[in-house]
């Protein structure tokens, strides 16, 4: 099935692509670095986890503290 899992900041833009691209069905995990797309750290502050699977689409804030 296609996935994209992408981090947003608050602004909705976009910080950090974490997959784009086909997922077999079952539990998946990935890791954040706290970097954004071009490797620099992120500020400290609210983030958006955004999961496109199929038709579904997941969300979830998360806090990155400094």
């Amino acid at each position: 099935m296609p996935a994209r899992l992408v981090i947003y900041d608050v602004g909705g833009r976009q910080v950090r692509l974490l997959h784009d691209g086909s997922l077999d069905v079952g539990t998946h995990s990935r890791t954040w670095d706290g970097r954004g797309d071009g490797g620099v750290p992120v500020a400290a502050g609210v983030y958006i986890v955004r999961l496109h699977a199929g038709e579904k689409v997941l969300t979830q804030k998360i806090v990155i503290a400094k």
